[in-house]
C-alpha cells in the first residue's frame, strides 16, 4: 500500500496519535538504539555488585523504555500484537527486564547472572524492528519450526 492509502486505513481505524509513530523508522531506530546499548552494557552490568546503585538507575531507565514500547505497541495493534512468535519472545524479555530492574534486586547471584546474559538476547529484537532484516527474520522464523518438528520426530522415535 501506498502511504496515502497507509494513512487513510490508520485514520479509519481511528486509534489515535499512537498508530502513526507505532510501526514507523524513528520509533523503531530508537528503541533499537537503546537495545544495543543496553547489550553494549551488559559486561558492566555482569561484573557490577548486586545493588550497585549506577546500575540499577541505568537497568530501570531501559526497563521503563521497553514497558513503554511493549505498552505502545500493544495499544495500536491490540490481539494482532499477540499472532507474532517474536512478539510473545518481546514480552518475555520486558518481564525479564522489570524482573531484573525492580523486583529481584537482591537474592541468588546466579539467578541474577543468568538474568543479566538474557540481555544479549534482547539483539535478537533489532531482527522484528528494521524490515530490511525480513529475509532474515523468515529464516529464524523456519529454523524455529525445523526445530520443532526435529523434537516431535524424536519424541515418536523414542515412542516406537
Amino acid at each position: 500500500l501506498s502511504n496515502v492509502a497507509l494513512n487513510r486505513e490508520r485514520a479509519r481505524l481511528n486509534r489515535g496519535p499512537v498508530q502513526h509513530w507505532v510501526d514507523g523508522f524513528a520509533f523503531s531506530s530508537l528503541v533499537g538504539l537503546v537495545i544495543v546499548v543496553n547489550s553494549a552494557m551488559a559486561p558492566w552490568a555482569i561484573a557490577a555488585e548486586p545493588g550497585d546503585p549506577n546500575w540499577q538507575v541505568a537497568d530501570s531507565i531501559f526497563a521503563v523504555v521497553y514497558v513503554f514500547e511493549f505498552v505502545a505497541r500493544v495499544y495500536y495493534h491490540r490481539f494482532k500484537y499477540w499472532k507474532q512468535a517474536f512478539n510473545i519472545f518481546d514480552t518475555f524479555l520486558v518481564v525479564v527486564a522489570c524482573l531484573e530492574a525492580w523486583v529481584l534486586t537482591s537474592g541468588s547471584l546466579t539467578f541474577l547472572l543468568v538474568l543479566r546474559m538474557l540481555r544479549f538476547l534482547r539483539l535478537l529484537r533489532l531482527l522484528t524492528l528494521f524490515p530490511f532484516f525480513a529475509e532474515l527474520t523468515s529464516i529464524l522464523s523456519a529454523c524455529g519450526k525445523l526445530w520443532r518438528l526435529m523434537g516431535w520426530g524424536i519424541v515418536i522415535l523414542f515412542a516406537l
